[in-house]
């Protein structure tokens, strides 16, 4: 299920926010430069876990896993 800054970013026209995981789990990595200057060149690295949703007939690539809150179903006893 997307959480709350998922939907924010969710790039669907429609309002479907669970979704199944259609994927394993990967690595997206992103360097961003900080300097404001080409003398002090500062390098930064970003990580996302990522994961290729299924919403409805929708494949969505990339979606990072800080976006996903997990449904676990207990069965109880």
């Amino acid at each position: 299920m997307l959480n709350d800054m998922g939907i924010l970013f969710e790039i669907t026209n429609r309002k479907i926010n669970i979704g199944i995981i259609a994927s394993e789990p990967y690595i997206y990595v992103a360097t961003v430069c900080e300097s404001t200057s080409l003398e002090d060149v500062a390098y930064m690295e970003l990580e996302d876990w990522c994961y290729d949703i299924m919403f409805g007939d929708e494949l969505i690539k990339m979606m990072p896993e800080d976006f996903l809150d997990l449904i676990i179903i207990k069965e109880e006893e």
